[in-house]
Protein backbone atom coordinates (compact mmCIF):
# COMPACT_ATOMS: atom_id res chain seq x y z
CA UNK A 1 0.00 0.00 0.00
CA UNK A 2 1.25 3.27 -0.61
CA UNK A 3 2.21 6.22 1.71
CA UNK A 4 -0.98 8.06 0.41
CA UNK A 5 -3.13 5.65 0.02
CA UNK A 6 -3.45 5.00 3.76
CA UNK A 7 -6.52 6.26 5.72
CA UNK A 8 -5.85 7.78 9.20
CA UNK A 9 -7.98 5.85 11.96
CA UNK A 10 -9.49 9.40 13.33
CA UNK A 11 -10.67 10.68 9.64
CA UNK A 12 -11.51 7.19 8.50
CA UNK A 13 -13.66 7.37 11.70
CA UNK A 14 -15.66 10.87 10.79
CA UNK A 15 -15.85 9.96 7.24
CA UNK A 16 -17.86 7.47 8.10
CA UNK A 17 -19.69 8.89 10.42
CA UNK A 18 -20.72 11.99 8.28
CA UNK A 19 -19.49 11.47 4.61
CA UNK A 20 -16.75 12.37 2.58
CA UNK A 21 -16.02 15.83 3.16
CA UNK A 22 -16.60 15.47 7.07
CA UNK A 23 -14.20 16.88 9.31
CA UNK A 24 -13.38 20.00 11.40
CA UNK A 25 -15.40 23.23 10.22
CA UNK A 26 -17.28 21.10 7.37
CA UNK A 27 -13.69 21.52 5.06
CA UNK A 28 -15.14 24.64 3.87
CA UNK A 29 -13.78 26.10 0.73
CA UNK A 30 -10.79 28.41 1.30
CA UNK A 31 -11.01 32.07 0.10
CA UNK A 32 -7.81 31.53 -1.83
CA UNK A 33 -4.23 33.61 -1.28
CA UNK A 34 -5.73 37.04 -1.91
CA UNK A 35 -7.92 36.70 1.08
CA UNK A 36 -4.68 37.01 3.26
CA UNK A 37 -3.39 40.40 4.27
CA UNK A 38 -0.79 42.13 3.29
CA UNK A 39 1.09 42.05 6.18
CA UNK A 40 0.84 40.14 9.76
CA UNK A 41 2.76 40.50 12.63
CA UNK A 42 2.62 36.91 13.39
CA UNK A 43 2.30 34.24 10.73
CA UNK A 44 2.10 30.64 11.85
CA UNK A 45 2.85 28.00 8.88
CA UNK A 46 0.42 24.56 9.70
CA UNK A 47 -2.67 24.28 11.49
CA UNK A 48 -2.07 21.41 12.98
CA UNK A 49 -1.95 20.52 16.64
CA UNK A 50 1.10 22.83 17.75
CA UNK A 51 0.05 25.18 15.06
CA UNK A 52 -3.40 25.97 16.66
CA UNK A 53 -2.13 25.94 20.06
CA UNK A 54 0.39 28.65 19.69
CA UNK A 55 -2.53 30.27 17.84
CA UNK A 56 -4.76 30.33 20.16
CA UNK A 57 -1.99 31.12 23.18
CA UNK A 58 -1.17 34.15 21.34
CA UNK A 59 -4.44 35.49 20.86
CA UNK A 60 -5.30 34.68 24.61
CA UNK A 61 -2.24 37.22 24.95
CA UNK A 62 -4.14 39.96 22.76
CA UNK A 63 -1.98 39.15 19.79
CA UNK A 64 -4.02 37.02 17.23
CA UNK A 65 -1.89 35.14 14.49
CA UNK A 66 -2.92 34.48 10.69
CA UNK A 67 -2.58 30.74 10.36
CA UNK A 68 -1.92 29.32 6.86
CA UNK A 69 -2.80 25.67 6.08
CA UNK A 70 -2.24 23.84 2.78
CA UNK A 71 -5.22 21.28 3.42
CA UNK A 72 -7.34 21.57 6.25
CA UNK A 73 -6.85 21.92 10.01
CA UNK A 74 -5.45 18.71 11.42
CA UNK A 75 -5.13 17.15 8.05
CA UNK A 76 -1.31 16.23 8.59
CA UNK A 77 0.91 14.44 11.55
CA UNK A 78 -1.89 15.68 14.05
CA UNK A 79 -4.37 13.77 12.32
CA UNK A 80 -1.83 10.76 11.64
CA UNK A 81 -0.37 10.02 14.83
CA UNK A 82 -1.48 7.71 17.73
CA UNK A 83 -2.98 10.78 19.33
CA UNK A 84 -1.50 10.14 22.60
CA UNK A 85 -0.68 13.22 25.24
CA UNK A 86 1.80 11.97 27.72
CA UNK A 87 4.94 12.96 30.06
CA UNK A 88 6.39 8.69 28.97
CA UNK A 89 7.50 9.12 25.49
CA UNK A 90 9.59 6.61 24.74
CA UNK A 91 12.89 6.63 24.99
CA UNK A 92 12.97 11.00 25.16
CA UNK A 93 13.68 11.45 28.85
CA UNK A 94 17.15 9.20 28.74
CA UNK A 95 18.23 10.31 25.12
CA UNK A 96 17.54 14.44 26.65
CA UNK A 97 19.72 13.04 29.97
CA UNK A 98 22.32 12.43 27.56
CA UNK A 99 22.45 15.96 26.64
CA UNK A 100 21.05 18.28 29.22
CA UNK A 101 21.47 18.22 32.96
CA UNK A 102 18.77 17.12 35.77
CA UNK A 103 17.25 20.83 35.93
CA UNK A 104 16.52 21.06 32.26
CA UNK A 105 15.25 17.39 32.61
CA UNK A 106 13.06 18.69 35.23
CA UNK A 107 11.74 21.76 33.76
CA UNK A 108 11.00 19.58 30.18
CA UNK A 109 8.78 17.17 32.41
CA UNK A 110 6.86 19.92 33.93
CA UNK A 111 6.20 22.24 30.29
CA UNK A 112 4.93 18.80 29.02
CA UNK A 113 2.53 18.80 32.09
CA UNK A 114 1.77 22.26 31.66
CA UNK A 115 1.22 21.45 28.23
CA UNK A 116 -1.31 18.18 28.96
CA UNK A 117 -3.36 20.45 31.33
CA UNK A 118 -3.84 22.89 28.73
CA UNK A 119 -4.95 20.89 26.71
CA UNK A 120 -7.29 19.02 28.69
CA UNK A 121 -8.95 22.39 29.87
CA UNK A 122 -9.71 23.77 25.83
CA UNK A 123 -10.76 20.27 25.25
CA UNK A 124 -12.98 20.45 28.57
CA UNK A 125 -14.43 23.56 27.53
CA UNK A 126 -15.38 22.97 24.04
CA UNK A 127 -17.63 19.82 24.96
CA UNK A 128 -14.78 16.58 24.76
CA UNK A 129 -13.32 15.66 27.48
CA UNK A 130 -10.19 12.73 26.64
CA UNK A 131 -10.05 9.76 28.38
CA UNK A 132 -7.47 9.09 30.72
CA UNK A 133 -5.35 6.12 30.87
CA UNK A 134 -1.77 4.31 32.19
CA UNK A 135 0.96 5.26 29.43
CA UNK A 136 3.23 2.39 29.06
CA UNK A 137 6.56 1.89 27.47
CA UNK A 138 7.40 -1.83 27.35
CA UNK A 139 10.18 -3.86 26.03
CA UNK A 140 10.54 -6.96 24.71
CA UNK A 141 13.74 -7.68 24.11
CA UNK A 142 17.47 -7.62 25.60
CA UNK A 143 18.02 -4.23 24.08
CA UNK A 144 14.61 -3.00 24.90
CA UNK A 145 15.47 -4.38 28.68
CA UNK A 146 18.32 -2.20 29.03
CA UNK A 147 16.81 0.83 27.35
CA UNK A 148 13.84 0.73 29.52
CA UNK A 149 16.64 0.60 32.58
CA UNK A 150 18.34 3.87 31.58
CA UNK A 151 14.67 5.32 31.34
CA UNK A 152 14.02 4.72 34.82
CA UNK A 153 17.08 6.47 35.44
CA UNK A 154 16.36 9.44 33.42
CA UNK A 155 12.71 9.26 35.11
CA UNK A 156 13.78 9.36 38.53
CA UNK A 157 16.60 12.28 37.87
CA UNK A 158 13.25 14.11 36.17
CA UNK A 159 11.64 13.88 39.00
CA UNK A 160 8.47 11.83 37.19
CA UNK A 161 6.39 9.77 39.65
CA UNK A 162 6.19 6.58 37.66
CA UNK A 163 5.66 2.84 37.58
CA UNK A 164 8.65 1.43 38.23
CA UNK A 165 7.27 -2.38 36.87
CA UNK A 166 4.18 -2.19 35.05
CA UNK A 167 2.40 -4.84 34.75
CA UNK A 168 -0.06 -4.27 31.73
CA UNK A 169 -2.18 -7.15 30.52
CA UNK A 170 -1.30 -7.07 26.86
CA UNK A 171 -2.02 -9.92 24.55
CA UNK A 172 1.62 -10.61 24.14
CA UNK A 173 4.65 -11.47 26.06
CA UNK A 174 6.84 -8.58 26.72
CA UNK A 175 10.16 -8.90 29.67
CA UNK A 176 9.99 -5.39 31.37
CA UNK A 177 7.76 -2.41 31.57
CA UNK A 178 7.12 1.24 33.33
CA UNK A 179 3.99 2.91 33.25
CA UNK A 180 2.37 6.57 34.33
CA UNK A 181 -0.67 6.88 35.59
CA UNK A 182 -3.41 9.80 34.42
CA UNK A 183 -1.77 10.25 30.91
CA UNK A 184 -4.81 11.24 27.80
CA UNK A 185 -5.68 9.78 24.51
CA UNK A 186 -7.39 12.14 23.05
CA UNK A 187 -9.06 12.49 19.32
CA UNK A 188 -6.95 14.42 16.91
CA UNK A 189 -9.49 15.69 15.18
CA UNK A 190 -11.81 16.87 17.80
CA UNK A 191 -9.07 19.05 19.78
CA UNK A 192 -8.39 20.29 16.56
CA UNK A 193 -12.37 21.27 16.79
CA UNK A 194 -11.70 22.72 20.16
CA UNK A 195 -8.56 24.81 19.29
CA UNK A 196 -10.67 25.86 16.40
CA UNK A 197 -13.74 26.96 18.14
CA UNK A 198 -11.86 28.77 21.05
CA UNK A 199 -13.54 31.81 21.05
CA UNK A 200 -10.08 33.71 21.98
CA UNK A 201 -8.52 32.75 18.55
CA UNK A 202 -12.08 33.18 16.89
CA UNK A 203 -10.62 31.02 13.94
CA UNK A 204 -12.73 30.26 11.24
CA UNK A 205 -10.83 27.48 9.06
CA UNK A 206 -11.07 27.39 5.34
CA UNK A 207 -9.32 24.85 2.98
CA UNK A 208 -7.51 25.34 -0.98
CA UNK A 209 -6.50 22.26 -2.66
CA UNK A 210 -3.09 20.88 -1.42
CA UNK A 211 -0.21 23.41 -2.28
CA UNK A 212 -2.28 26.13 -2.09
CA UNK A 213 -2.27 28.14 1.48
CA UNK A 214 -5.54 28.44 2.83
CA UNK A 215 -6.54 30.92 5.99
CA UNK A 216 -7.65 30.66 9.32
CA UNK A 217 -8.89 34.34 9.44
CA UNK A 218 -9.46 36.33 12.99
Amino acid sequence: MATNDRQSLWWGTRQSAGGRDSGPAGRRKASGPASLPERADVLIAGAGLTGLSTAVMLARAGRPPVVVEMDQAGSGTTGHSSAKVSLLQGSMLQRLRDHVGPDTLRAYVEANRAGQDWLREVMTAHGTTPEVRTAITDAATAEGVAAIERERVAARAAGLDFIERAEPKFPFEFSDAIGLVDQLQIDPVRAIEALVAEPAAGAHPHRTQPRQPARLAH
